[in-house]
């Protein structure tokens, strides 16, 4: 079931709409303006160079950069966080005797009262936040979700994707458009008036390359967990569960040819 669960929300994550991207339009035009403003394409021009710099020095660029990056540093770590506090509360736990050496299973913490009473998995700007897309609990999990309740499970997967995607705008757009050029203009044999702000080429570099390094490590360290903890919580999503089960009788593959990713359903074939 727990591979059902991986694979069943896993395949949710990477189906994304191009509408996605709207989103980040007018960051992308804002960086797209500095090549613009010194006629040059793309970092593949010839005279690429002329913009060096200038990602630094313009904060209508690092601005919106720098924003996205923390935005998306910080998103990381609360779905992380809190899909880690909900499994805690939800495996059964192992306790050992250490007279004896025998091995006790104990129920989940989820089954205390007093300990769900206590339980808040929506501290401070995240209530506000979760309460946009809240619905009521209807069970002992969704109440685990804290100001999200029943809409927890669809809200934190959606999460972790854009989460992901934002990532992979900052590895893709960083990784290929700033810091290749800052990299060649660097070790270039060209003088440094080829170089359109050669004061900033330095900090430009270590920025933006410290920020495609903070994308890929959230990537792959951070996005993992989250996935893994959400996938072991959705197993016991009253929704969820059903379809897991099916998916799970069906080896040795899974089929999903018939997923609407419109539809919170599958249709097993």
């Amino acid at each position: 079931v727990v591979q059902a669960s991986f694979a069943y929300n896993l395949l949710k994550i990477v189906k994304i709409s191009p509408l996605t991207w709207i989103y980040l339009i007018p960051a992308l035009a804002l960086a797209n303006a500095i090549d613009l403003s010194h006629e040059v394409v793309n970092a593949s021009s010839p005279n690429a160079a002329e913009s060096v710099g200038y990602f630094f020095s313009t904060l209508e660029s690092i601005g919106p950069a720098t924003f996205t990056v923390v935005l998306s540093a910080v998103w990381g770590l609360w779905n992380c966080w809190k899909l880690t506090q909900i499994k805690y509360m939800v495996l059964p736990r192992l306790r050992k005797d250490c007279n004896t050496g025998k091995v006790e299973i104990l129920p989940p913490l989820a089954d205390n009262q007093q300990v769900r009473d206590t339980f808040n998995s929506s501290p401070g700007i995240g209530s506000i936040l979760e309460g946009l897309w809240a619905t009521p609990a209807e069970s002992t999990l969704h109440e685990l979700f804290g100001t999200a309740g029943a809409a927890g499970i669809k809200l934190y997967r959606n999460s972790i994707k854009y989460q992901t995607w934002l990532c992979l705008t900052h590895v893709v757009f960083f990784g290929t458009q700033i810091v290749p050029r800052d990299v060649n203009a660097l070790f270039s044999a060209s003088t440094a008036t080829a170089v359109g702000d050669s004061s900033h080429l330095m900090a430009e570099l270590v920025t933006y390359g410290g920020y495609v390094l903070l994308s890929l490590l959230q990537l792959a360290l951070v996005t993992p967990r989250s996935l893994w903890n959400f996938c072991l919580v959705s197993c016991l999503d009253e929704e969820t569960a059903p379809i897991l089960l099916k998916l799970s009788r069906n080896e040795p593959g899974i089929p999903m040819s018939g997923y609407d990713s419109n539809s919170s359903a599958l249709e097993i074939s």
